[in-house]
């Protein structure tokens, strides 16, 4: 019964709870200024500023949440997405545009 329970939720493409698996839908209706921190994140072109992008971006995330604009289970899902150490914003994705300061000649 249980396994028939879970290729049930599989074919519809949801979980144990009957939310959907994929949860971008999480993502609709974001506060301005929140979607903007996500935008200047996913777009950074130089390196020496992910890390400024990221603290901004969990910023807003949590003021967010706190004024109530946003769930918690999206404030959960919005740090997972975006500020894992693993991120790698699509403007960068290869070492190309990567300024190594640090270059001993």
């Amino acid at each position: 019964m249980a396994d028939k329970l879970k290729e049930l939720q599989e074919s519809l493409g949801v979980d144990s709870t009957g939310k959907p698996l994929d949860r971008s839908y999480l993502e609709a209706g974001l506060p301005a200024d929140l979607q903007q921190s996500i935008e200047n994140l996913q777009n950074v072109t130089n390196w020496l500023r992910i890390d400024l992008l990221q603290d901004e971006l969990y910023a807003d995330i949590n003021a967010a949440f706190i004024c109530k604009e946003i769930s918690a289970e999206c404030a959960d899902y919005l740090r997972d997405k975006y500020l894992p150490s693993s991120f790698v914003p699509r403007a960068l994705p290869g070492t190309d545009r990567f300024v190594d300061y640090h270059h001993d000649d």
